[in-house]
């Protein structure tokens, strides 16, 4: 087989659809990958073989190295949704919810986020995604103020409160804590307070004054 026939049948592979699903197992692939290795070394022919698929597979989902970051990001964000008063409008359980479900997103999409920064071309294609699609922790700072404000509202807490600069202190040190883990490692993430007393403590400042509690 000529040089010429390997280059026809791999671009057959990346335009036909491929035999079977395996989306998930790309992504998942890409994240084991991104954490051994960063992404310099990511390539779409180990994506494949370590989800256990064609490398067209990989071609057809996402396209390229910074289609497969992205969707590593969006990933994350499947559990994280707005902030609304499902858990009963109860300032603990919600700050408990969005902490938890925060730090469970950054632990898989800051992998991508800090792989990208050692290539300009995965840099630049995910700093279009975030701007193209809206994103970023400007959107958790909105849905975390929203809540506060209506809990301000409803006398759960102190008026005084600026909700949005609350926000952000939250979003910073589940960002701090996340990124020191993977940066650093799980011991040195133990010199930080934990998520749980944060929380604890957040709720008591923030509960008006001459109430028992959150």
């Amino acid at each position: 087989m000529t040089p010429a026939d390997d280059t026809d049948q791999a671009h057959a592979r990346r335009r036909g659809r491929p035999p079977s699903g395996g989306r998930e197992a790309i992504v998942a692939a890409t994240i084991d990958l991104l954490r051994e290795r960063g992404a310099s070394r990511l390539t779409t022919r180990e994506v494949a073989a370590r989800a256990g698929v064609s490398e067209g597979s990989v071609f057809y989902h996402f396209g390229d190295r910074s289609g497969l970051l992205t969707a590593v990001i969006n990933h994350g964000l499947r559990a994280f949704g707005e902030v609304h008063g499902e858990r009963g409008g109860e300032v603990a359980a919600t700050l408990d919810w969005f902490s938890r479900t925060l730090e469970g997103f950054l632990d898989i999409a800051l992998v991508a986020m800090i792989a990208a920064q050692s290539d300009a071309e995965l840099r630049t294609g995910m700093a279009n995604h975030f701007l193209t699609n809206n994103l970023g922790p400007h959107r958790g700072i909105e849905a975390l103020g929203a809540f506060l404000r209506r809990a301000q509202t409803a006398g759960l807490v102190r008026r005084d409160v600026e909700a949005e600069s609350l926000a952000m202190l939250v979003i910073g040190s589940c960002f701090l804590r996340v990124s020191q883990q993977q940066m650093i490692g799980a011991d040195y993430a133990t010199k930080f307070p934990d998520r749980e007393e944060m929380v604890r403590t957040l709720t008591t400042l923030l509960t008006p004054a001459g109430e028992g509690g959150a």
